[in-house]
């Protein structure tokens, strides 16, 4: 079997990779019309923002280590410039010699990705003004302007905001988790413990990285304590263990839809279907307590609740 994939970084090296655990034997060619496989999206906040100095090393992957790792051809600055479905060609452009040429497929995948939208803007095209990894640093200037600008819209009047850092002995790094609040003790549930993931998209979220403790943290008394998911049912352990749940709390309980992780159950990362409803004040009392709380959830399932990041309100 041939594979054709057109467009790399995360949704072609994703699937290559996919596809070459799930055939050994299988013949796998990535078209890339740009001069990189693949970069850690998730680094680019820390790169506008000078945590990450150097712009190389959002680039941990290369197209000669791609192929010797899975054994994929990539073919960067090539593009696919026509598709014949009858004969089962693409044509494709090498963008350094101009050479044109065709290749064949059994099976071709289609994740060319996109330019973003850029809005109708006072100074959108202007000198300087770019909307690519290269040279991304230059939007810092616009965006503040255009932040500035909205702000002027929703806010008259002048105003401080301050954030006090605040540190809880025994308690790590997280990332993307939800959480519950009951008499000044939060609850936290899920998320990230590797942090930001420099890695590419096929090594993304693995089991390892995922929280599967509940915690509960005093801020006051910078206290923490925590339980493993291991009493619950093991859908329930998997989506409470996932990152990017969307979340809100609603008096003494705290609902959390979908989520995103690695599902030993569906032997693959998913995005769950899954509502939960969490008991907040006595889940946090039993974790204090070290007592029972499996009895504090409750869970249904739905196609509907397969969503992964993003913010969750009440419709009144």
């Amino acid at each position: 079997m041939k594979y054709v994939i057109i467009g790399a970084v995360a949704g072609g090296a994703s699937t290559a990779a996919r596809l070459r655990r799930l055939d050994e034997h299988a013949e796998i060619v990535i078209f890339e019309k740009g001069a990189y496989i693949s970069y850690a999206n998730c680094g680019l906040p820390y790169y506008i923002g000078d945590v990450i100095k150097d712009r190389n090393a959002l680039f941990v992957q290369t197209a000669s280590a791609f192929n010797q790792r899975f054994n994929i051809d990539v073919r960067v600055r090539t593009e696919v410039t026509a598709i014949d479905p009858v004969s089962k060609t693409i044509t494709a452009v090498n963008q350094k010699t101009g050479e044109t040429y065709k290749e064949t497929y059994d099976r071709l995948v289609l994740s060319p990705g996109a330019e973003p939208i850029r809005p109708p803007l006072p100074g959108i095209s202007n000198e300087g003004i770019f909307n690519s990894i290269f040279i991304m640093k230059s939007l810092i200037p616009f965006l503040l302007l255009a932040g500035f600008a909205l702000q002027l819209s929703a806010q008259s009047s002048p105003f401080n905001i301050q954030l006090e850092p605040l540190t809880i002995p025994n308690v790590g790094g997280l990332q993307a988790y939800a959480f519950g609040q009951h008499a000044g003790k939060w609850l936290i549930i899920g998320g990230r413990l590797d942090g930001l993931h420099r890695r590419q998209p096929f090594a993304a979220f693995d089991i390892a990285g995922h929280n599967n403790q509940l915690i509960v943290i005093d801020p006051s008394t910078q206290q923490k304590w925590s339980a493993p998911l291991t009493s619950l049912p093991v859908g329930m352990q998997e989506q409470l263990s996932s990152t990017n749940m969307e979340f809100i709390q609603e008096g003494g309980f705290l609902y959390l839809v979908g989520g995103y992780g690695y599902s030993n159950t569906a032997g693959d990362h998913i995005t769950y279907k899954k509502l939960t409803a969490v008991e907040v004040p006595a889940v946090i009392a039993a974790i204090v307590n070290g007592t029972p709380f499996s009895g504090y959830f409750r869970q249904i399932t739905d196609a509907q609740f397969e969503v992964t990041g993003g913010h969750l309100s009440k419709i009144q």
